[in-house]
């Protein structure tokens, strides 16, 4: 057991915050997390319970109380639910980074953290050539080999390597991107965020040409960086405000309308870029202009000015936890996709509960995670779309891993990219 009388990192909890919970319990039916376990520990109640008393010096950290904050997907439904309007992201992520101060860490998560974090997600230059790289890994016959080896599976990588979808050629992005016959209507930066850029190009483009054929101009900076969600959300936010800064830097050097991002996930991080460096007034600025695209887009209905080809199918939407708990625009994908003529859309049955991903979730709570998914696929499977939208990357491969299990596998797509399949040039 691993036991630490001296914590690290207490000044920064926000006491105040946690004592907003009057602990009514509305949260519990919408905790993914207590619906599965129907335990006061893996429910937003119980976890701020516990977070009080270890801060409060009332409980030790041991590896069953990191069990339980860790059990958190963070996925901040209990924040729409909350009638005392509690900011319990804020206190899970301060919660976290207490205990990653105050515990070591085991070699494994020093690898991810130091290797794969910190030498590949925040350098974007390395993380391209690492995309390369597992193109040539697909391509060259050298996955074959690994997967018969079974050599990941000392290192516990197996799954995530199972889930990685295809990838395709890694070429930058950066640049301005217009169309020539169009009449210029603003100008526009896109935010391509790290794993996107590599295995999400084709929500990139897509949204580029859409963007473009409704006549803006879309600057794509080559120097951004991460986000910054997945060190916020893993107790480092130190490190997530050093991003947060390099990106307000390079973003407000330009004199864009707004920062544009096709993924929810990032998008919740880029637009609390303001509460988590909250003396920065460039930080206001910066969080003032991101919008989600189709948000954007939707907003003035600017599709009516394109034409689709109609597409005689059915499409389901999903709404990640970011766009529904905390950007509040899951249903935007239903209104832009309006537009396509032929499409039959529904909401996938479940939206309210999250699919399991959560940044790296997966990959450290793959029980829960697994779980939480079975209940995905098997609203997949009683209401058998061609389509499956979602506006968050990582929630998207979560649902496409799971599509393998269906007898009619859906098509997992971004919004954006579905509407550039059927724009009429």
């Amino acid at each position: 057991m691993n036991t630490l009388n001296k914590l690290q990192g207490l000044e920064d909890f926000p006491w105040d915050e946690s004592e907003r919970c009057v602990a009514c319990g509305l949260c519990l039916p919408h905790c993914p997390t207590y619906r599965k376990k129907r335990e006061e520990t893996a429910a937003p109640r119980g976890r701020i319970s516990l977070m009080r008393a270890m801060v409060h010096g009332d409980l030790e950290l041991t590896d069953r109380l990191e069990s339980h904050l860790d059990l958190c997907l963070a996925c901040r439904a209990c924040e729409a639910a909350c009638p005392s309007n509690v900011h319990y992201g804020e206190l899970i992520d301060s919660a976290r980074a207490i205990v990653h101060a105050s515990t070591p860490m085991s070699l494994k998560e020093k690898l991810v953290r130091r290797y794969v974090m910190d030498g590949l997600i925040a350098r974007p230059k390395r993380l391209m050539s690492f995309g390369k790289f597992l193109r040539f890994y697909q391509n060259s016959g050298l996955q074959r080999l690994v997967r018969a080896s079974h050599i990941l599976n000392l290192f516990g990588l197996h799954e995530a390597e199972r889930q990685m979808p295809w990838i395709p050629e890694v070429i930058p992005l950066t640049g301005v991107h217009t169309s020539p016959d169009k009449q210029l209507r603003g100008r526009v930066a896109l935010f391509t965020g790290c794993i996107a850029r590599i295995i999400d190009r084709d929500t990139l483009e897509a949204s580029i040409q859409i963007l473009a054929a409704l006549g803006y101009e879309v600057i794509v900076p080559e120097s951004q960086n991460c986000c910054g969600a997945m060190h916020q959300h893993t107790g480092e936010p130190d490190k997530a405000a050093a991003l947060a800064q390099t990106n307000i830097d390079v973003f407000l050097q330009g004199n864009y309308d707004f920062i544009l991002h096709t993924a929810t996930g990032c998008g919740v991080q880029l637009k609390e870029y303001a509460l988590h460096l909250p003396d920065s007034e460039a930080a206001k600025r910066f969080s003032g202009k991101v919008m989600e695209i189709t948000e954007f887009i939707a907003r003035d209905d600017y599709l009516q000015d394109l034409t689709f080809e109609p597409l005689a199918a059915s499409a389901a939407i999903h709404e990640p936890c970011s766009a529904r708990n905390v950007l509040k625009v899951s249903t935007l994908p239903a209104q832009v996709l309006a537009h396509i003529p032929e499409l039959m859309i529904e909401f996938l049955d479940g939206n309210q509960y999250c699919c399991g991903a959560a940044g790296v979730y997966h990959l450290t709570q793959p029980e829960m995670s697994a779980s939480l998914l079975a209940d995905k696929v098997e609203a997949m499977a009683q209401q058998q779309p061609d389509y499956v939208v979602s506006t968050n990357v990582g929630c998207a491969l979560q649902l496409a891993a799971g599509t393998g299990k269906l007898e009619k596998a859906p098509v997992v797509i971004h919004p954006l990219a579905l509407l550039a399949q059927q724009l009429r040039e």
